[in-house]
């Protein structure tokens, strides 16, 4: 299980696998641009000067863009994995404790207990702390309408969204979208 048993990281920060993924891929971004301008660099000298350079040279990465494939949470017990395995799968689905609890065909008290001891939530709301960080990325990261955001995070209407981000953000989703300092706006 991803991330709970095993962290996976890719390259490129393709937008196309971090969406198409079951979870959003962590990725590197290489320095492309500065890789480019380092050999067109060498080039031009090559070609004016006729000046020899070393075999290699090492362009660092811009950034790392951790996502829920990297995002371990030192699970211990295999109960509460499975748990946030399916959490992470189906919250968007309009999933409920009892269905957690179905797929899993284990009592109630028993798996809460676990999981609040090692996670220090409830099922219900690490279903509701994950529908409400993908619609954060969402606003973030896409150009998505509210109409598209409420449905993927499987929220029943907009007006529904509109009222969790108030209460809990303090803000509209359209007045988070346009605060963040890493909108692609």
């Amino acid at each position: 299980m991803v991330p709970e048993q095993v962290a996976v990281i890719g390259i490129d920060n393709e937008e196309l696998t971090r969406y198409l993924s079951r979870i959003s891929l962590s990725s590197v971004e290489q320095g492309t641009k500065l890789m480019g301008y380092e050999a067109a660099k060498m080039m031009h000298q090559l070609l004016a000067n006729n000046v020899t350079y070393p075999r290699r040279i090492i362009v660092p990465p811009v950034t790392v863009h951790a996502r829920e494939s990297t995002d371990y949470r030192s699970l211990k017990d295999p109960l509460v994995m499975q748990v946030m395995s399916f959490i992470r799968s189906h919250a968007c689905h309009g999933i409920k404790v009892e269905d957690v609890l179905t797929h899993l065909g284990v009592s109630r008290t028993n798996v809460e207990n676990k999981f609040k001891q090692e996670t220090g939530q409830t099922i219900h709301q690490a279903i509701f702390d994950f529908k409400l960080e993908k619609a954060k990325k969402l606003l973030v990261e896409t150009h998505f309408d509210m109409k598209s955001i409420t449905e993927q995070c499987g929220y029943p209407s907009i007006q529904y969204l509109y009222a969790i981000f108030k209460r809990v953000l303090k803000m509209t989703p359209l007045q988070y979208r346009e605060s963040s300092s890493y909108s692609v706006y």
